[in-house]
């Protein structure tokens, strides 16, 4: 695994150009062989120029190079796929800065992350990737930033989550015979309380794949929190409104919300 990582590294860096590259993901924390090797490239451009693709396809030997949304895939039978973001470092630098004060927290929906896209596991990558190049150290200082949990992403990110649990919570109520407004909202609860789970214990949440892994290390308050969210995830269970008022209750508790 090693030496497929290298020489995407060397082909990158001799035809890319970046000023940084960070491996992510599984491939980044696992001594198995993963599934895929993600790769962050930072670059002024935030663009992998057409030659430069095909010169690093070449050289990896791999069948084809394809672009799902801002991730370049290439395949090869026999070898792990790999997938290279390119983004431009300055943006970068600022969706970090904007979370780390507080000022990115919402998050987008992306039709390939369970969930959404979300800033906090953005930032979990950035803290727990290992850094292959970096050319100006632009990837120490992020990691720098956002180490240890920045205490004004936490303050704003369990707010969110608070306003975002109270509102689900009323339509849950306005609406108790709407089946299909049940199952959406209490998808989006299930969310909610596993992101505040996470952030109540200084911990930067991996993605929803990735809970199993990690709950183990929440602080008593955000184990409490992730049981209101796996109660709410049984599709077969009623939705437990004593669980989460009691979920609300702490969460304006913490970081005095009330």
């Amino acid at each position: 695994m090693e030496t497929v990582i290298q020489r995407v590294l060397t082909a990158l860096v001799r035809y890319g150009q970046p000023e940084a590259v960070l491996l992510v993901g599984s491939a980044a924390e696992a001594d198995t062989i993963p599934r895929d090797i993600d790769l962050l490239m930072l670059s002024s451009s935030g663009e992998i120029p057409v030659e430069a693709l095909n010169l690093i396809q070449e050289e990896m030997s791999a069948e084809t190079c394809v672009r799902h949304d801002d991730v370049y895939r290439l395949v090869r039978a026999g070898m792990p796929d790999i997938s290279i973001a390119p983004m431009m470092t300055s943006s970068v630098a600022q969706e970090l800065d904007a979370f780390a004060s507080g000022d990115n927290f919402a998050g987008e929906r992306r039709y390939w992350a369970p969930g959404g896209r979300f800033p906090e596991a953005f930032a979990g990558d950035i803290v727990f990737g290992k850094v292959l190049h970096d050319a100006c150290g632009t990837l120490l200082e992020m990691k720098r930033l956002l180490t240890p949990y920045p205490v004004a992403a936490q303050k704003a990110l369990l707010g969110y989550c608070e306003q975002e649990i109270s509102a689900k919570l009323e339509l849950l109520e306005a609406f108790p015979g709407n089946e299909l407004n049940a199952a959406v909202v209490r998808g989006d609860l299930v969310v909610a309380f596993t992101r505040a789970a996470y952030v109540v214990s200084g911990q930067y949440l991996r993605g929803l794949k990735r809970v199993g892994l990690s709950e183990s290390t929440l602080c008593p308050t955000g184990k409490a929190l992730l049981d209101v969210a796996k109660s709410l995830a049984s599709a077969q269970a009623q939705i437990p409104f004593e669980k989460v008022r009691t979920g609300v209750t702490h969460l304006r508790r913490c970081y005095a919300l009330e």
